[in-house]
C-alpha cells in the first residue's frame, strides 16, 4: 500500500515525511518509533533518506520507497 499524498509513511519503526519544496521529491525521517527494528540503528528525526540497502533513493518519492520498504 503507498501512502497518501502528505500522509507520513509508517515502516519498521520510522516515519517518513516528504518535501518537494526544491522542485523534487526528498524524504526525511520524520520520527522513530520506540520498540521497534529502527531503534537498533543510528536514524533520527530530521535525517535525509539517501540509501536503502545500497540503492540510492535521494530525489525518489515516497510512492517508491513504499514499494521498497516493509510495513506501511
Amino acid at each position: 500500500p503507498t501512502p497518501n499524498r502528505n500522509e507520513p509513511l509508517c515502516t519498521v519503526g520510522l516515519v517518513f515525511m516528504e518535501d518537494k519544496t526544491m522542485g523534487f521529491p526528498r524524504v526525511f525521517v520524520m520520527d522513530v518509533i520506540p520498540d521497534r527494528t529502527a531503534t537498533q540503528c543510528t536514524l533520527n528525526g530530521g535525517n535525509l533518506l539517501v540509501l536503502i540497502d545500497n540503492e540510492d533513493v535521494y530525489g525518489r518519492d515516497l510512492d517508491y520507497i513504499a514499494t521498497i520498504l516493509p510495513g506501511r
